[in-house]
């Protein structure tokens, strides 16, 4: 399976539970705020994805 798709898919889960469901919402926050960092990582080069 892609990273890429790794990604959305865990920035698709972060945004419908944070906005979605009551209870999910912290879960939700904290998916966003890896996806976030994730993606700042590879923007620097940090981390390379193959």
């Amino acid at each position: 399976m892609n990273t890429v798709y790794i990604f959305a898919i865990l920035l698709v889960l972060g945004i419908l539970f944070a906005f979605g469901v009551r209870r999910l919402r912290m879960v939700g926050i904290s998916l966003l705020t890896v996806v976030a960092l994730a993606c700042a990582y590879v923007w620097l080069g940090h981390l390379h994805i193959p």
